[in-house]
């Protein structure tokens, strides 16, 4: 069973880019999901998210938000050595950026809009990959191997703090991060079983080494896992762990956090990225401020929503749906697929148990209304036969499985 998140590298950019026009109530639902058959048939539900378009952007003002983990606090700032890395990646997204991103631009709401692909929050098919602080990578079979070139030009912005000016981002200063993480004591179990090593080629190209395949190789070093997001070598001399020496390349600077409270977030006047918006080009970020909001207890999460004091939600459970809807009124709802997955598992072993007969599953499977369960219970998903949502490269719709052939 897995919770149910936004991808790190396509919630930044929809941040970077949709806060770019009005500061607009939004809410968004984070459901959950279900499956009741003996057959381990599961149901995914769909959730519900937000946004604001109008015909012109706009400069300026401050977006507050409740995030994916906002009611946790950041414990730990290093990606690197984290044990806590799916709150840590949230709170660090405004400001590091993975290599490579969802073409959001291309195939999201502002281009082709296809299949929803931006809505999905863990695994980006490889279609649906650009380039973001890297331009290119190329997977060897034969050494096994991955080679990743950066685009010139991309800055840290440095930090007072620390005494580090800006510069430009190189190779050298990646592979010495991507190296710092897999063999950190909590990484190394998993990263050191198939990652050799990582170095240098040049100074924009770095590569991997690796001694035997890993299916995952992408979400984890190119754009979803610890080791797609590199840190800089200042920011962990001094301390990676303290949020008052992080240095990023990101559309944001980290400027303050308040313990249980919030954490605050500037525009960086030097990010390198633009959004093509009507055939024109901007300059990201829009906005100038961006605040996560730390409320732990979600009936206070939402009424701050219905007040005001937040601009957007998106862990709103989908039963406050419909209750939101007659309350709140001007609120923005949109529906999105969550990645968690809950799936009813038939103990066919014990003796004597009638589910141990595969007709008795067959059947059970067939006379079961799962449409309605999905439509009333979870308002609307994905029936699996499999617990692997949509947006997982092992995701296969139900009815394209060889057993319903």
């Amino acid at each position: 069973m897995s919770s149910c998140s936004k991808s790190t590298t396509t919630a930044a950019s929809t941040t970077t880019e949709s806060v770019a026009t009005t500061i607009a109530t939004t809410t968004a639902s984070a459901t959950t999901t279900s499956a009741t058959t003996s057959a381990a048939t599961s149901v995914t539900s769909t959730t519900i998210a937000t946004t604001t378009a109008q015909p012109t952007p706009q400069y300026g003002g401050t977006m507050t938000i409740v995030n994916e983990v906002g009611t946790n606090d950041p414990t730990n700032w290093d990606d690197g050595t984290t044990t806590t890395g799916s709150v840590t990646s949230v709170y660090i997204n405004p400001y590091l950026e993975p290599f490579f991103a969802g073409d959001i631009n291309t195939f999201g709401p502002r281009g082709n809009d296809e299949d929803g692909s931006f809505t999905l929050p863990t695994y980006i098919p490889t279609q649906y990959l650009t380039g973001n602080i890297a331009q290119s990578w190329s997977f060897q079979e034969n050494p096994l191997s991955l080679t990743i070139t950066l685009k010139p030009g991309i800055m840290w912005t440095g930090n007072p703090n620390i005494g580090m000016a800006a510069r430009e981002l190189t190779a050298t200063d990646c592979a010495a991060a991507e190296t710092r993480q897999y063999t950190a004591p909590g990484n190394v179990g998993f990263f050191g079983t198939w990652i050799k090593d990582c170095v240098a080629v040049d100074k924009y190209t770095f590569r991997y080494d690796f001694s035997v395949y890993d299916g995952d190789w992408q979400f984890f070093l190119l754009y979803g896992g610890g080791l797609s997001i590199p840190e800089a070598p200042e920011s962990i001399n001094a301390g990676a762990s303290n949020w008052k020496n992080a240095v990023g390349t990101g559309p944001f600077i980290l400027t303050d956090f308040v313990d249980g409270s919030s954490v605050t977030y500037d525009r960086n006047p030097s990010y390198w990225g633009t959004a093509t918006i009507n055939g024109k080009q901007y300059q990201e970020p829009f906005i100038n401020t961006l605040v996560y909001l730390i409320i732990p207890d979600p009936s206070t999460q939402i009424a701050a929503l219905q007040s005001g004091k937040i601009d957007l939600n998106v862990n709103v459970p989908y039963t406050d749906a419909v209750t939101l809807s007659k309350q709140s009124p001007n609120l923005i709802q949109e529906k999105y697929y969550a990645d968690s997955v809950y799936s009813f598992r038939a103990n066919r072993l014990a003796p004597g148990n009638p589910l141990g007969n595969l007709q008795v599953r067959q059947a059970l499977f067939m006379a079961t209304d799962f449409n309605s369960i999905a439509n009333l219970v979870y308002g609307g998903g994905d029936i699996l036969g499999w617990p692997v949502a949509r947006g997982n490269p092992s995701y296969t719709p139900l009815a394209n499985h060889s057993c319903l052939k």
